[in-house]
């Protein structure tokens, strides 16, 4: 791997987690689509994805106390159903679709997170599909 590949991988995991820093989420939909300018997508996800789990940890020990377990559940139910075409994807994509694909999901995520369905948690707080307003 060339030591140009290397140094701008680091600086877009930097970049990104200089902003979970800030705002506390945000890791991996920053990540992934940097990391994939430089190298194939099948594998700035799992990168992506691997480096997230340890950095939320302390989240999640943090907001334990708070989280909704039946949403989270739906949420996770729900999404069971796309892994199966998600990792077919990753697997046999052409790393131009795949970056198609993840840039397609990242625009969708954020009109998600800007516009998205307003609704109250268990505790009456007002949230967008679980984040605090």
């Amino acid at each position: 791997m060339d030591w140009a590949i290397v140094l701008s991988g680091a600086f877009f995991i930097a970049l990104a987690s200089f902003l979970r820093g800030l705002t506390g989420f945000g890791f991996a939909i920053v990540a992934t689509p940097l990391l994939a300018f430089v190298m194939p997508p099948s594998i700035a996800v799992p990168v992506a994805i691997l480096l997230q789990i340890p950095s939320g940890l302390p989240t999640v020990f943090r907001d334990w106390p708070d989280t909704d377990f039946r949403a989270a559940g739906i949420a996770w139910i729900a999404g069971v159903p796309a892994l199966v075409p998600g990792l077919y994807l990753v697997a046999n994509a052409s790393a131009d679709v795949m970056r198609l694909v993840v840039g397609a999901a990242v625009v969708l995520s954020t009109i998600t997170l800007a516009f998205g369905s307003k609704s109250t948690d268990r505790r009456g707080r007002s949230n967008c599909w679980g984040l605090e307003r």
